[in-house]
């Protein structure tokens, strides 16, 4: 699918992450309650924990961190370091913060949760909006334009300023059992302050695209982050395990080389071949690779 990454900025790692590879960030406090003594991987990652219990602890979860945020008023402040497996997220400019975490279900699938706090002009406190992940349901997200009620949920870990009030957030989505997606999801406020994500911005030749989503093998370690060498956001090019997985995009690795998403104006132009490694370790391609998967197939 796509592809985009981030300045690694005020973000927190969320450990259950490591089956698709580490992200930017740093591991804060102990565990706490709403989790009775068990562990986050025993009550969310678990596939036979049942799955009423799961979501019941994950809604017990997101009002434990909306008291915490209440407790925690400045944008700047962590509120969510007595629970190291949420991960953290603050604007750069101080306008919101994010705080994001996920629950695997006995059927594969992973369902996110999140909460956004924004802190705009006008307002004497920060908003807290609940963010719904409808990830799974949302029919051409490459278009669409979403709210907290329908939210292409992921593990937010990064973010670049792209102009006033607009942001491209880098992140994950653990997805299912078979596949990730890593995230590169435009964010602005409309004239009411209502959070939006999604707009025209991702643009690859003559199409263009309202966000960036990189689908890959679940035991794949894929890239999409800030270069600062670059000035842009590098991400590995994938290619099909074998030619008769081609168009399958649970079956698709990094071959390697890399593409990049670099800023022009107000547009994030995907950029081909992006030699992303020092000069000494630059990557030598004997042959041409069997795709080049800049997207994802259509679905029928």
């Amino acid at each position: 699918m796509e592809k985009m990454a981030t300045q690694s900025v005020m973000a927190t790692t969320f450990m259950g992450m490591v089956l698709a590879g580490p992200l930017c960030g740093r591991l804060v406090g102990q565990q706490t309650e709403p989790y009775g003594g068990k562990n986050y991987k025993e009550w969310f990652l678990n596939p036979d924990y049942p799955d009423s219990l799961k979501r019941l602890k994950a809604y017990e979860l997101l009002e434990a961190l909306k008291q915490s945020l209440k407790d925690h008023p400045k944008s700047s402040q962590n509120p969510a370091e007595a629970y190291p497996n949420v991960a953290f997220l603050a604007a750069p400019d101080g306008r919101w913060r994010t705080l994001t975490f996920t629950v695997h279900f006995s059927d594969g699938h992973y369902e996110h949760f999140g909460l956004l706090e924004t802190f705009l002009r006008g307002r004497s406190k920060g908003v807290v909006w609940q963010l719904n992940d409808k990830s799974h349901e949302i029919q051409n997200p490459l278009q669409r334009v979403l709210g907290p009620s329908n939210w292409f949920g992921a593990i937010y870990y990064g973010v670049r300023p792209m102009g006033r009030k607009r942001y491209l957030l880098l992140g994950l989505n653990m997805h299912n059992n078979r596949s990730r997606i890593k995230v590169a999801d435009p964010l602005y406020f409309d004239q009411k302050g209502w959070p939006k994500w999604g707009a025209p911005v991702i643009k690859h030749g003559n199409k263009i695209y309202h966000r960036f989503l990189l689908e890959y093998y679940a035991e794949a370690s894929v890239r999409l982050n800030w270069d600062e060498r670059l000035r842009m956001i590098v991400y590995d090019h994938l290619t099909p395990l074998a030619p008769a997985g081609r168009g399958n995009s649970s079956l698709y690795v990094p071959d390697g080389s890399y593409n990049g998403l670099k800023l022009k104006g107000r547009t994030w132009e995907i950029v081909e071949d992006v030699d992303a490694r020092n000069p000494k370790d630059r990557p030598i391609r004997t042959q041409k690779p069997v795709e080049k998967g800049l997207f994802p197939p259509e679905k029928p």
